[in-house]
Order: structure tokens, then C-alpha cells, then sequence
């Protein structure tokens, strides 16, 4: 029998199946942020861009990018609605497609939308200044799915 291990670079753990390209630690840490070595962006990494943000929205209260992601937001969620009333209807769907309307759901509903607007735009903010924790775009764009 072969023995598989884990391709990660410099792991020599054994590779969680047969299959498997990583051991368990990899391949949790690939589902979790997208990307192998890819860490969590915290709150406290985002707290100066959030801050950022909000200096610009209060010295452009006038400009209307606010309004705009509130009304797509506001899309958004009806489309979260119109896929879960899909799913309990029978209809067949991939778990992802259904998993996403579940957290715009929770996020729309446990949420202040002030603070998700925040947060999204202080995530784009440090991606556009090189976050050190956002080493690849499909881990970036798997934090902002938070997937």
C-alpha cells in the first residue's frame, strides 16, 4: 500500500484520504479561508480600515453609494428568499447555491446593515492595500463569501 502525503509545502503529514490531496489540518484550513496558508482576517485587523470607512461615509454623507448597496443589498436578500422558498418547495439545488441564501438570510436578519456595509467595503479596503493576511484573491474572495 502507498503512503499518501499531505502536498502542502513543507508538511509531510500523511494525506487525509486516498484521494486527498492534503492531510485533515490543510484541508479544514483550505474549506475555512480558500486557500492553503490563508489566516482569518480578524476583527481587530479590520478595525482601522472599518474606522476609514467611516470618516469617508460621514465626509460624504451626500454621495449616493450608500443607497446603492442598500437597494442591492435589499436585491440580494429577495433573491435569498426566492432560492430558499425554492429549496422547501422539492426543487433539486447545489448546497452551496442554498448554504449562500441561508447566510444572507441570518446576516439580514442578526445584523445592522450599516455594519455590513462597514465591513464589506473595510474588506475591500484591505484587500486594495495588500492585507498581509489576504495572501491569495481566491481566499480573499472566499473570506468575503464567508463561505
Amino acid at each position: 500500500m502507498q503512503n499518501y502525503v499531505c502536498q502542502a509545502p513543507g508538511c509531510a503529514s500523511p494525506a487525509a484520504t486516498r484521494y486527498g490531496r492534503y492531510c485533515y489540518s490543510h484541508k479544514a484550513q483550505l474549506k475555512r479561508h480558500g486557500a492553503i496558508g490563508q489566516t482569518a482576517i480578524t476583527k481587530a485587523d479590520l478595525r482601522p480600515y472599518r474606522d476609514k470607512v467611516r470618516v469617508r461615509v460621514a465626509k460624504n454623507h451626500s454621495n449616493s453609494l450608500r443607497e446603492n448597496l442598500e437597494t442591492r443589498w435589499k436585491a440580494l436578500v429577495a433573491y435569498a428568499d426566492a432560492v430558499m422558498a425554492e429549496w422547501r418547495s422539492g426543487k433539486a439545488m447545489a448546497r452551496y447555491r442554498r448554504e449562500a441564501a441561508q447566510e444572507v438570510l441570518r446576516l439580514n436578519t442578526g445584523a445592522n446593515l450599516s455594519d455590513v456595509i462597514e465591513t464589506l467595503l473595510a474588506l475591500y479596503s484591505c484587500k486594495i492595500r495588500s492585507h498581509a493576511g489576504s495572501r491569495a484573491t481566491t481566499g480573499f474572495e472566499h473570506s468575503l463569501s464567508g463561505a
